[in-house]
C-alpha cells in the first residue's frame, strides 16, 4: 500500500471510530475535518496519556492525588 493510501485508510478508521462513539453524528466535510478528526485524535491521545500516567504511578515515579471534585493530579514523588 502506498503512503497516500495508508493515510486515507487511517483517516477512514478515525472517522469510523468517531461514528461508533457518536452514532447520531452528522456534519459537513469541514466539520468532520475540524471537529471529528481533531476530537478523535484528542480522545485517543488522552487515553494513551492516561495509560502512561497509570504506568508511572505503578512504577512509583508519580503519585496520584484525587481532589474533592474527583479529578486527579499527578506529581513527582
Amino acid at each position: 500500500m502506498e503512503r497516500h493510501e495508508h493515510e486515507i485508510e487511517l483517516i477512514s478508521l478515525a472517522i469510523q471510530r468517531y461514528i461508533f462513539s457518536h452514532p447520531n453524528a452528522a456534519d459537513t466535510l469541514e466539520g468532520i475535518t475540524k471537529w471529528w478528526l481533531t476530537r478523535q485524535r484528542y480522545e485517543e491521545g488522552q487515553e494513551n496519556v492516561q495509560q502512561a500516567l497509570n504506568l508511572l504511578v505503578d512504577r512509583k515515579r508519580l503519585t496520584k492525588i484525587k481532589n474533592l471534585d474527583g479529578k486527579c493530579i499527578y506529581k513527582s514523588i
